[in-house]
């Protein structure tokens, strides 16, 4: 038993490579290319607000500031995103979808979908309620060490 405990992390290590593959695949098939995995947290948080300043954005999403605005940054490039000046107060800009960053809702929700079909197949209600207590116990732990 104490030889797949060593293994989980490592096993950790391939269910997220796994993940990132099926989401870069999917995205291809969909014709959206350049957006890379860790842009997910970010278009998820925008579809859901209107806009976010880089601060709020870095605390929603657990994010050091200077990562946040290398990918922040890629998304603007790519123009699913957009910099604006915050109406209300000139000094603080915010970070919003452009049109073509909104039209990618549908092309979203069906590769989520897909990733969690794929990661849950066939596993009871019960094993995906486990398998998600332990992993937030896990993290924690590592929450704690910081």
């Amino acid at each position: 038993d104490s030889m797949k405990s060593k293994q989980i992390i490592s096993l950790i290590a391939k269910i997220r490579y796994g993940a990132n593959t099926l989401i870069t695949k999917e995205l291809e098939k969909r014709g959206v290319t350049g957006i890379a995995p860790s842009h997910g947290d970010i278009l998820a948080r925008l579809f859901n607000c209107n806009a976010m300043t880089m601060t709020e954005l870095a605390r929603a999403i657990n994010r050091k500031k200077n990562t946040l605005t290398t990918l922040v940054d890629k998304l603007v490039n790519l123009g699913y995103v957009e910099k604006v000046q915050d109406s209300d107060d000139g000094r603080v800009t915010l970070i919003r979808l452009s049109g073509k960053g909104k039209d990618l809702r549908p092309d979203f929700d069906a590769v989520s979908e897909k990733l969690l079909e794929t990661a849950y197949n066939g596993m009871s209600d019960s094993e995906k309620e486990k398998l998600f207590r332990l992993l937030v116990k896990m993290n924690e732990n590592f929450c704690n060490y910081n």
